[in-house]
């Protein structure tokens, strides 16, 4: 019996004619366009209704009843653009985790007070405090 390694075809294959390559990327891209167009004005719209509130990714998604992963594609696109911006600022997830808050880009970072009456002070990504384990 003749075995066959993973890169050897069997003697049929030459038979069946092989898929052309496909770049799933591209086509993944360009049908979510016409949508992602849409999502990223909503995302800007409602973190300009928040003002210097502002929301972090968690927030956007469920206050516009986007899946996660799309709302936070959308607003990476934003941010990329320059029309939001991390406010320095984060506030707690419901599972108690830090999470950036975002704002419009418009918002001059001088009227962006910390919100220190909730005890929530600017963090620095990296302290400590933020990993648990």
């Amino acid at each position: 019996m003749n075995q066959l390694n993973l890169f050897d075809r069997p003697a049929t294959a030459d038979t069946i004619p092989a898929a052309p390559p496909v770049d799933t990327r591209r086509q993944a891209r360009e049908r979510i366009l016409p949508v992602a167009g849409k999502q990223a004005r909503r995302v800007l719209d409602f973190l300009r209704t928040r003002g210097k509130q502002g929301a972090t990714d968690r927030e956007i998604s469920d206050e516009l009843r986007m899946f996660s992963d799309s709302a936070r594609a959308r607003r990476n696109e934003l941010m990329n653009l320059g029309a939001i911006v991390d406010s320095g600022r984060r506030r707690p997830t419901p599972s108690g985790r830090w999470a950036r808050v975002w704002t419009d880009a418009n918002i001059s970072p001088e009227i962006i007070d910390p919100p220190t009456s909730e005890g929530h002070e600017p963090r620095d990504e990296t302290n400590e405090d933020d990993f648990p384990f």
